[in-house]
């Protein structure tokens, strides 16, 4: 029921188990859990904080206190850290609560983790050395690695992630970010553009599983706009080339082009064209700054007039018209 949001027939069943069990943590934690996502954390906690003193070591209802209390900013990470390790002192040999552990830092301490990584790097690889297949603790040991961006770290435990797991849209979606940022850093030449293909590969495939997901289809829509805006030039742009690069809206608008140190003309995107039937022609200008460079159709004639000039000219006109006009 809670699963399916129905939290106050769940709460109500929760209720029913604590009148028959008035010992059992299990249903403290859930009615806890129920209480948080109807968003009344105070009583949520009053629930998990007798689910902890039946049993100190649900490190689920821990979990669910220092989420809550980090959201009122009566907890940092510091304490929450102390707070877990004496909760899993007993259970030091169970993958799960290092993973647990580890995932504190990235949770509640990313700022921390990209200045240094090696507390929330330890916990994983704890985990590892004592479950090697287990391909969360591969994946969020390449999380650390990426949010302190040393991204060949990060690629090579995305894919130990992905051998054991290899139709988990989230890894893909992930290592395809990871090799999208490492495109960027290269900021051209071909070790750009090869990253780039791989990045796009790796969506396509997190996408190819789960079409509907979230971050595959933000990181998709990123890579095509970089893709675009590195490959994408005033001497190849026409209509043929776009509808291959964009989905089309029926429409096309002005678009700006600036003239990078390195020489070559970028095209900056933000992809709303259309009414391509035929192939387009770019003003140009040396050096090409925005807003001066825009597309028009071919046949189409650039106007260098401003339109407000052109609009107080007419009014001017007008006004002398019914000016003289009498006399």
């Amino acid at each position: 029921m809670k699963s399916e949001g129905k939290y106050f027939d769940a709460k109500y069943c929760c209720q029913r188990a604590l009148d028959l069990q008035p010992n059992n943590s299990e249903a403290y934690f859930l009615m806890g859990s129920i209480i948080n996502n109807l968003e009344n954390p105070h009583e949520a906690l009053y629930y998990i904080n007798r689910s902890l003193s039946i049993d100190p070591e649900n490190i689920e209802a821990l979990q669910l206190k220092h989420g809550i209390l980090f959201r009122m900013r009566r907890i940092n990470i510091n304490e929450a850290i102390t707070d877990l390790d004496a909760a899993i002192s007993n259970n030091l040999d169970d993958e799960n609560i290092w993973i647990a552990k580890g995932e504190y830092y990235i949770k509640y301490s990313l700022y921390k983790i990209a200045k240094d990584p090696r507390e929330a790097l330890e916990c994983f690889d704890k985990a590892i050395a004592i479950n090697k297949n287990n391909s969360k603790a591969h994946f969020l040991k390449a999380r650390t690695y990426f949010i302190s961006s040393q991204y060949s770290d990060a690629l090579v435990c995305y894919d130990n992630a992905l051998a054991i797991e290899p139709i988990n849209p989230d890894f893909w979606s992930a290592k395809g970010k990871c090799l999208f940022e490492m495109a960027k850093e290269m900021g051209g030449g071909g070790s750009f553009h090869e990253s780039l293909k791989n990045a796009q590969a790796c969506i396509d495939k997190a996408l190819n599983i789960d079409p509907k997901h979230i971050s595959a289809l933000k990181h998709n829509n990123d890579i095509k706009h970089e893709f675009q805006s590195k490959n994408v030039s005033p001497s190849n742009f026409n209509s043929n080339s776009l509808k291959d690069k964009c989905d089309f809206q029926n429409k096309y608008q002005p678009k700006d082009f600036y003239e990078e140190p390195g020489g070559h003309d970028r095209f900056r995107y933000l992809c709303e064209l259309s009414e391509c039937n035929g192939s387009f022609v770019i003003e140009s200008g040396k050096p090409l700054q925005p807003p001066e460079a825009r597309i028009h159709k071919v046949g189409e004639t650039p106007s260098s007039i401003p339109l407000w000039l052109k609009i107080v000219a007419i009014m001017l006109v007008l006004y002398l018209f019914l000016t003289l006009a009498p006399l």
